[in-house]
């Protein structure tokens, strides 16, 4: 584990917002090159989710989100949290 991620369920997640449960996540092409790999990322985010976190997901098709665009995505899921 490097020290630019954290730990959920023993899985590494890019970046986490604790107090709120929002994991981010930047998936690069490893996300996507296999279905093995597909499927894992797809299960490993249910997993998670089952556990009470939300996903803020972004890709390697997507343009790189601004500081802005984060800021108003993270408000979005706070605002959308039951």
């Amino acid at each position: 584990t490097s020290g630019h991620t954290y730990s959920i369920l023993n899985y590494d997640v890019d970046i986490v917002i604790p107090e709120y449960r929002i994991a981010i996540e930047y998936d690069g092409y490893y996300h996507f090159n296999s279905l093995e790999n597909r499927i894992y990322h797809r299960r490993r985010q249910q997993e998670i989710e089952e556990e009470g976190w939300k996903f803020l997901r972004y890709t390697m098709f997507d343009k790189f989100p601004t500081l802005e665009q984060l800021k108003k995505d993270i408000q979005e899921t706070v605002s959308t949290e039951t």
